[in-house]
């Protein structure tokens, strides 16, 4: 029990400080690198066009986020619940995580963020909650994993925290020498706290927290176009990774989210794909991209009355006439109604 008490009370500031450098560093992109994701919208279009069956509808008509709408909304409430978790004002942060929330209630990252928000106020249950919501919608959220370890630990339950451990474990053993970063450092982190509270030595490279629970995206505008340029390759586990770290900076966007869901969706992945599309719309419901690629998922696995809903969104989305909507029409048309 006393090792137990020690770890708890050395994880608590511990929790505290990386939550807060952690914040710091997605904070720390101004408001003037995302306008250049703006500026670099004719460079994106031309980029987009044709390959890989991407056709320029994943940003509702544009090729880069924008910050218009609802989507604009909901990035300057993710920015503010940032900017008050690095000041150390957890409960407000909190506060505006829970209303993105509201709009996307399976967003992992914004689960993640609340969670972390409720750890550095010392409130563990209802952190673990959060976290385990983060890891059930993103089984690739390994940060999720580790923070739900710690909070077990705090809360002396190290039998709910190894679990975690191994299952980044097992994760690791299929990657081998090709995992990704943020795999390595969520299991060195958790493992160096359960090595701590086992009295074993701790190794001094498990303990650099830095970029641990994000990396953020330097330049965005590059990541984005690099991530389009990946699918139009039809390196969709690569636009993935580059998708998700996208989100971890920007914060639920409709743009990233449907080419998220595109991604998935040429993977055979239909139930990640869905939520991800799910998500684009609740933000933005005249979302052209993502009612396109919904239309055309829907298509794919031959449910014509949601593909023709779909269709049905983007005449209201475009009533002077739009691409997307041309497409999924001719689409239904060669697909469904043939089948018929």
């Amino acid at each position: 029990m006393e090792s137990i008490l020690a770890i708890r009370s050395a994880l608590l500031p511990e929790l505290r400080s990386v939550s807060r450098r952690s914040a710091l560093l997605v904070a720390s992109l101004s408001v003037a690198t995302l306008l250049c994701v703006l500026f670099l919208a004719p460079i994106a279009s031309a980029a987009g066009a044709g390959a890989g069956g991407v056709n320029g509808g994943g940003g509702g008509g544009k090729m880069v986020p924008d910050r218009d709408g609802g989507s604009a909304k909901l990035t300057k409430l993710f920015e503010e619940g940032v900017a008050f978790l690095t000041g150390g004002e957890c409960k407000r942060a909190e506060k505006k995580f829970r209303r993105v929330l509201k709009t996307v209630p399976r967003n992992s990252q914004v689960n993640y963020l609340r969670g972390v928000s409720l750890q550095c106020q010392d409130k563990h249950k209802l952190a673990v909650r959060y976290f385990k919501r983060s890891k059930r919608d993103d089984e690739q959220f390994y940060r999720a994993y580790t923070e739900l370890g710690m909070s077990y630990l705090v809360l002396d339950r190290a039998d709910l925290a190894r679990p975690q451990l191994a299952a980044l474990d097992k994760i690791k053993s299929t990657c081998q020498d090709r995992c990704p970063a943020d795999l390595l450092k969520a299991a060195a982190k958790l493992r160096n706290a359960l090595d701590r509270l086992d009295g074993l030595p701790s190794d001094p490279v498990k303990t650099d927290q830095h970029g641990l629970l994000f990396d953020p995206v330097g330049q965005p505008q590059a990541s984005y176009l690099a991530a389009i340029s990946l699918i139009h390759s039809e390196r969709f586990e690569e636009a993935i990774q580059t998708l998700r770290l996208l989100l971890s900076t920007l914060g639920p966007h409709p743009d990233v989210l449907n080419y998220l869901g595109y991604s998935n969706r040429r993977l055979g992945k239909f139930e990640k794909a869905q939520r991800y599309y799910e998500q684009a719309l609740a933000i933005d419901p005249k979302h052209r991209g993502a009612n396109e690629y919904l239309g055309e998922m829907w298509v794919e696995l031959g449910r014509s009355e949601e593909a023709r809903a779909r269709l049905s969104a983007l005449e209201d989305a475009c009533p002077f006439g739009c691409v997307e909507y041309e497409d999924l029409r001719r689409l239904i048309e060669r697909r469904l109604v043939a089948a018929n």
